[in-house]
């Protein structure tokens, strides 16, 4: 349950960083920012996360909810991908599975 409840936490706000990023980029004012799907939807994920994490809490150790919020680089690298259209090169895959190989040495 904890390891669920901490991979959702880092999709969350890797989520809603990337729609931020979206909205950023928009050559519109800033109020139409403010007022934009991405942003709003951002900042709702952005504001879930938390929520998550004291749930989270309950069930898992201090140093493991933290280890767990690595993985929102990994998220990201995957939706800047697909969704910014960013390159990836080697020294970013190599530093996500050095995340991903932390995590699992971690458990």
């Amino acid at each position: 349950m904890a390891n669920i409840l901490l991979i959702l936490v880092a999709f969350t706000n890797a989520a809603g960083l990337t729609l931020f990023k979206k909205a950023a980029v928009k050559d519109v004012g800033i109020l139409s920012k403010v007022f934009d799907f991405y942003f709003i939807t951002g900042c709702s994920l952005l504001a879930l996360s938390p929520i998550i994490m004291a749930i989270a809490s309950r069930y898992a150790t201090f140093s493991k909810m933290y280890c767990f919020t690595s993985l929102s680089y990994v998220f990201i690298l995957i939706f800047a991908r697909f969704t910014l259209k960013e390159e990836i090169d080697l020294p970013k895959i190599l530093g996500t599975l050095l995340i991903i190989v932390g995590l699992i040495l971690m458990q």
